[in-house]
């Protein structure tokens, strides 16, 4: 009896103490999170993944879900998102959620735990060819990139089938090989799918590690935050914006930053990555192929998710540096091969599809060899406006 009284002591002081833990480090994050604003929107980061219910509280029915990876946070481009929406002082914004070696497979869970929040039903997935190699996404890249509390929100959202969860989870199990946190989640959620029960000793020790893993997830975010307003005072009307002009001054950005070489790569990128071992990169690309990959089912994973959930899709086909991909061998044929494979699936799910791949050799569309650039920012700010003002009149 003593045991058990002392446990149900315990118990209750760590209650007490994480509700007093857990409101101080609320606070701060609403504080500092005030602070930002709808700059929110551009931060990028994995600690930014981890917080659903905050980036639930941005989203509105003016803000546009866009998923990515290392491409997100190249914010110094005039025609990047974040600046020519004055860091989200905007009438329209686009979400931006993503990191390098995030792909389909965790955008799949991501969008299945925001998905309460989206507003106007709308997602943009913005497609790396890079993504697309044989194997897909490596696994150690996926486990480091993972977000706990992105799955349990998608586990626990009752618009998706517990077919579709478990496909989900059977896919992250295949992955987890070197992350043994990640399978005692599995097991975790495909018992709950199942209906299987818990014991009271499961149920108590699943509570305190979600909220000792919530409250460490919101301290993390507080420090990447912004602690100052970014920006003007000036409030962007987006559908006022001269694209014609932003791809002007993209332009001129670019041949400002690209001086040392033929390819429309930007100096410091050249300098440091390629320069070293030019000679040796020639045809070093001549093996490689996307046109088949697990990739492939993981986007077909992500599409479904949607499907399910009634999210209008719009992918968005990203071109190689074509003078790049010449240089290093990789054949046209290939990259045709792929550029089709993203319209075939487009078609079979029936979603936008904003294709770009017609700008292989458009100067300053990427920034070096894989990263989106001026010009191919420019490009996507007025298609996925496009995309957001479809049927809104409806």
């Amino acid at each position: 009896m003593k045991k058990i009284i002392s446990f149900l002591l315990a118990g209750a002081l760590f209650i007490i103490t994480a509700a007093v833990l857990n409101a101080n480090i609320e606070a701060k994050l609403e504080e500092t999170a005030d602070i930002s604003g709808k700059n929110l929107n551009y931060i990028g980061g994995l600690d930014k993944i981890n917080q659903p219910e905050l980036l639930g509280q941005i989203i509105d029915e003016d803000t546009v879900v866009m998923l990515g990876s290392s491409e997100l946070p190249y914010y110094d481009e005039v025609s990047h998102p974040m600046i020519v929406t004055n860091y989200g002082h905007s009438d329209f914004n686009i979400m931006q959620i993503g990191v390098g070696h995030i792909q389909s497979l965790a955008h799949a869970i991501n969008v299945g735990g925001l998905d309460q929040y989206i507003e106007n039903r709308k997602v943009v997935l913005n497609l790396s060819p890079q993504w697309f190699s044989l194997e897909g996404i490596n696994p150690d890249a996926f486990s480091s990139r993972f977000s706990p509390r992105m799955l349990e929100a998608f586990i626990e959202n009752d618009n998706l089938s517990a077919k579709l969860k478990g496909k989900i989870l059977d896919r992250c199990r295949e992955l987890f090989t070197s992350y043994p946190e990640g399978l005692k989640l599995i097991e975790r959620y495909e018992d709950q799918i199942s209906g299987k029960g818990q014991n009271i000793i499961d149920k108590i020790r699943y509570w305190l590690t979600d909220t000792i893993d919530g409250m460490k997830a919101k301290k993390d975010f507080t420090y990447v935050l912004p602690k100052e307003k970014s920006g003007t005072d000036e409030f962007v009307h987006f559908g006022e914006l001269d694209f014609s002009q932003l791809l002007k001054e993209a332009e001129a950005q670019g041949k400002a930053e690209c001086t040392n070489n033929d390819f429309y790569i930007y100096d410091s990128y050249f300098d440091t990555y390629i320069k070293p071992t030019f000679a040796e990169l020639k045809n070093s690309y001549s093996d490689l192929s996307y046109s088949v990959s697990k990739e492939y089912d993981d986007l077909r994973l992500f599409l479904e998710v949607c499907n399910e959930l009634n999210l209008e899709v719009m992918l968005i086909n990203v071109p190689v540096n074509g003078f790049w991909y010449d240089y290093a061998g990789f054949p046209k044929e290939r990259r045709a091969e792929y550029y089709q494979n993203i319209r075939d699936i487009a078609d079979e799910y029936n979603v936008s599809l904003l294709d770009l791949s017609e700008h292989e050799y458009t100067p300053y569309f990427l920034k070096d060899i894989m990263h989106m650039g001026w010009k191919g920012w420019a490009y996507i700010d007025e298609g996925i406006y496009e995309f957001y003002k479809k049927d809104l009149s409806k």
